[in-house]
């Protein structure tokens, strides 16, 4: 076979008279690279050989390890109070402020009905339907945004302080909640004001998702397993034994195959419990949120400012545990930033994303599965959010803004407890069904359980269609509709987002995470705004809240055929992260030596 692989009995001759070598350092993703290492004598004991394996299989960066991942999990919990706020309150009380300034159509000088579609407000001197105002808030917000995932995408991995990029957003986005207390009277003044800390927010929250998304590669690469009692056995064993060949290949392939599965079963630990201490804080907030609404006896028409007082409350809990988290997140040492002998440094800054930004486009196309995979996340995405911000706006607009307020809270609080057992459930059934699987099983697996999530998303936007006809009695129109979609839809889409992150972070060059996190979060911000602006045209024009439903169903279609059409085991390959396949054929090369 060559000068690069030595056989078992070759091992035991004298390694002055071989020129064979054999290496165990790992390789990207676990596997073991067999070239540029000179045997030693130390190679005649198999326990002294397996004594690297265990080394470079088995252990991993301390550094990263149980406290690492329990900082990085509280600093998930403590922006879920807020985000919750900001998801669902902040949009509430923007919508009660819109309703009590509003009047029908044709109507200046009337009071909008509780209930129903028909309230428009005057913006700049037009009429504008007061949920589209929402939707083309969205618009313009989400291409400042885009713009904001431009810069953090081209410098971030270039930066020796990612951690408190991450940690300085968290705590702005905390400190930006606590002032909406003060903004309860009814007034354009205060729904302008309401609406600028609401469109900052978002921006924070681009780029601590951005950074914390980043966070999930490195666990998946450096956080320390807790199998090393495997290659212990693996020297006892081969210590017993006189005969190597049979147990070389066997424990090695134990290993091996243990090594390649538990990468993906680390990014699905990481991914999920992310997630799930997000919606944790969410239920924690949603739950102080029931007891100020049930327990105060604000008037029915005046309900949103128990809400201000709930996003102000879960402001203070974001800025307190993020505080406590940043002191336990390792710092992640950037590359060294390219500034040029002759060109201002200032400039070169503010230039080098836009560079960098066609370069990653370039890049690309060498990780093409990786970019298959990020457009259809992206337009997913983009889906799911229009659904679930007319979906939240439907609910109230229904039953009777201000007249089913309690009742709203309680919706919120179900919706936070079903999006933490979905991605709780779907990490066992994944630990569960391949755990005796090699890669290329648990990749079927992801790919088969998007199919199944993306099918009933686009059931659900289907469904919110048919309210398009006024004589339609399905389409969001009941009590009941609202409360069994939001099980299943939230549930099953928090599911898709946490798979998104694991495949997505298989699929990433090391080093590359940040710019392709924040490129696939540029790709949807960058064309998710004229989604949001067309479905607010649409809502605008019809004055109807279930017509945009109508696109959106298109673009889950879309959707799960990109996702059909991505080859997740090929992109892991490009990046060196399938070392399942390497390791085989490695022992096989071993064997044949044999």
């Amino acid at each position: 076979m060559g000068n690069k692989v030595q056989s078992s009995r070759d091992l035991r001759k004298d390694s002055a008279s071989s020129n064979d070598n054999v290496d165990t350092t790992l390789l990207p993703g676990g596997g073991l690279d067999t070239a540029g290492y000179t045997p030693t004598p130390e190679l005649e004991t198999s326990s002294s050989i397996f004594k690297g394996l265990r080394e470079s299989v088995v252990d991993r960066d301390d550094t990263w390890g149980s406290k690492a991942l329990g900082s990085w999990l509280l600093l998930c919990y403590s922006t879920g109070p807020t985000s919750a706020m900001m998801r669902s309150y902040v949009i509430a009380s923007m919508q009660s402020i819109a309703h009590a300034l509003g009047h029908p159509k044709g109507n200046p000088g009337g009071k909008c009905p509780a209930r129903g579609d028909d309230c428009y407000i005057n913006i700049a001197g037009h009429d504008v339907q007061y949920m589209a105002y929402q939707l083309y808030l969205k618009a313009a917000y989400t291409s400042v945004e885009g713009l904001l995932a431009i810069m953090l995408m081209g410098l971030a991995d270039y930066s020796n302080y990612r951690g408190w990029l991450m940690i300085s957003s968290i705590f702005m986005y905390g400190a930006l909640a606590v002032p909406f207390v003060g903004f309860a009277a009814q007034t354009y003044t205060n729904l302008i004001a309401i609406t600028v800390l609401y469109c900052v927010m978002l921006c924070c929250n681009t780029i601590y998702t951005i950074t914390e998304g980043s966070y999930i590669p490195i666990f998946m690469t450096r956080m320390k397993s807790n199998n090393g009692n495997i290659s212990e056995e693996l020297d006892l064993e081969l210590e017993s034994r006189r005969g190597f060949k049979d147990s070389f290949l066997t424990k090695w392939r134990k290993v091996s195959r243990s090594s390649s599965s538990s990468m993906l079963h680390r990014g699905a630990k990481a991914s999920v419990w992310g997630l799930i201490m997000g919606n944790l804080g969410g239920i924690t907030a949603m739950i102080i949120a029931m007891i100020i609404t049930q327990t105060r006896n604000t008037p029915t028409r005046e309900k949103y400012k128990d809400f201000l007082l709930s996003i102000t409350v879960a402001g203070c809990i974001t800025i307190v545990l993020g505080s406590i988290a940043s002191l336990g997140i390792p710092s992640v040492s950037g590359r060294p930033f390219p500034f040029k002998k002759n060109e201002n440094r200032l400039l070169t800054i503010v230039k080098f994303p836009f560079i960098r930004l066609v370069h990653i486009i370039k890049d690309l196309l060498q990780y093409r599965e990786a970019f298959k995979f990020a457009i259809a996340w992206v337009i997913w995405n983009i889906a799911y959010s229009n659904f679930m911000q007319l979906f939240m706006n439907s609910f109230r607009t229904r039953l009777g803004i201000g007249q089913s307020d309690k009742e709203y809270t309680v919706w919120q609080f179900t919706n936070y407890i079903v999006a933490c057992m979905g991605p709780l459930v779907w990490m066992y059934v994944f630990r569960w069904a391949s755990a005796s699987q090699n890669t290329k099983a648990q990749v079927r697996f992801l790919k088969y359980t998007s199919y199944c999530i993306l099918a009933f998303g686009t059931l659900a936007n289907f469904w919110g269609s048919l309210g398009s006809s006024r004589s339609s009695p399905l389409g969001f129109k009941n009590r009941w509709e609202f409360w069994f979609f939001l099980v299943f839809f939230v549930s099953s889409s928090s599911v898709i987002r946490s798979l998104n992150r694991v495949a997505y972070s298989a699929m990433l060059p090391e080093g590359k995470e940040n710019q392709y996190f924040g490129l696939e979060i540029m790709l949807g911000l960058a064309t998710g705004w004229s989604q949001s602006l067309i479905i607010g045209v649409i809502q605008d024009r019809t004055g109807n809240s279930n017509t945009p439903y109508i696109p959106n169903t298109a673009l889950m279609l879309i959707a799960m055929m990109l996702y059909y059409w991505c080859d997740i085991e090929k992109g892991m390959d490009q990046v060196g992260k399938l070392g399942l396949m390497r390791r085989k054929n490695i022992v096989n090369i071993i064997s044949d030596n044999e």
